[in-house]
């Protein structure tokens, strides 16, 4: 009985570091800022970025900007959700890009940058956890 209580204590705290995991931006009135980074913060990330998709204003380069800088800490499905999104907007940009899909020409620079930067993301994680990998079986 006292084994299960303390397991579960163990679980519960480490769930509770999982959620508390906090990352601390800079914003632009100089003011550090604490956000939790966890499963909702994640969708709503993804949600501002298919709102941004199309547009032509500031959100664009606002929400392209703030993802960036969390883009680390970011999980693989999120970056993958992400990927999925940017990969059909190109897609029809390059069969209708009358569309404007990706916005004025501005915003279609932010959207590659973007895309580049999520690949190269991942592709960085695919590389570290091959080394990993190679180590662990040497």
């Amino acid at each position: 009985m006292l084994l299960r209580h303390a397991l579960m204590q163990t679980a519960r705290f480490i769930q509770e570091i999982e959620v508390k995991k906090l990352i601390v931006t800079d914003t632009a009135l100089g003011k550090l800022k604490h956000v939790p980074l966890d499963r909702d913060l994640e969708q709503m990330l993804i949600s501002a970025e298919r709102y941004a998709c199309g547009r032509m204003t500031y959100i664009v380069g606002t929400t392209v900007d703030y993802i960036l800088s969390l883009l680390p800490h970011l999980s693989d499905w999120c970056i993958g959700v992400m990927q999925n999104d940017m990969k059909s907007e190109f897609e029809m940009y390059e069969r209708a890009p009358n569309m404007k899909n990706l916005g004025m020409d501005c915003n279609y620079v932010k959207w590659v940058q973007f895309k580049d930067a999520l690949d190269a993301e991942m592709e960085r994680r695919r590389h570290k956890n091959v080394l990993r990998q190679a180590k662990s079986e040497s």
